[in-house]
């Protein structure tokens, strides 16, 4: 949970120097990264209030009977925090909003266009299983979780289309898949 902790704080860092970057050119009129900005922050919403609400669970669960005490202060962090699975938008329609962003610059890969910062893993080569080497290193590391991620938002893309061509509407195919939509937006997250 600590690990968690410092990750989502320096994760948290480059997502507000990516808004102070946007804004600016927000400020400029230049609105190309707009979409970026609001895929990264909702899903980063959405998974930053379910790891601290998991983390918060570990911690009162570790303390035995006493968790549940006022004298641990769990219960006034549960009650402080878990609400934000829900206000400002709720977690499933908050990564479902990642997850559109992520089906459009997937199909950008698949035109062969150039993909912006931090979706450019998408370009990931899936021919491969595994970049796991015998000396494992954190740039392996990466690379396993964006191959993963690339993986699980490219079986949900496969899915959409696939409904689409079995007479689903768009719409109709976006709802059959919001699972596996919030799993690779969920994912995507972990490499950071």
């Amino acid at each position: 949970m600590l690990a968690t902790a410092y990750a989502l704080h320096f994760t948290g860092q480059i997502v507000y120097g990516t808004y102070l970057q946007v804004t600016s050119q927000i400020e400029e009129g230049n609105l190309d990264q707009i979409g970026e900005l609001h895929a990264l922050s909702s899903g980063l919403k959405a998974f930053a209030s379910w790891e601290c609400t998991k983390g918060i669970e570990e911690c009162r669960m570790a303390c035995g009977g006493h968790g549940y005490s006022h004298a641990s202060g769990l219960p006034k962090i549960y009650v402080d925090l878990t609400p934000g699975c829900t206000y400002e938008g709720e977690n499933t329609v908050m990564m479902l909003q990642t997850a559109r962003y992520l089906m459009k610059c997937f199909a950008q890969v698949e035109r062969g266009e150039k993909l912006p910062g931090f979706v450019s893993y998408l370009s990931t080569n899936l021919s491969t299983k595994s970049s796991m080497t015998s000396d494992v290193t954190l740039d392996c590391l990466v690379n396993a979780y964006e191959h993963r991620a690339t993986r699980m938002i490219q079986t949900a893309a496969l899915r959409i289309k696939n409904l689409v061509s079995e007479g689903q509407s768009q719409q109709e195919a976006w709802n059959n898949t919001t699972q596996q939509l919030v799993w690779a937006s969920r994912v995507s997250y972990l490499r950071f």
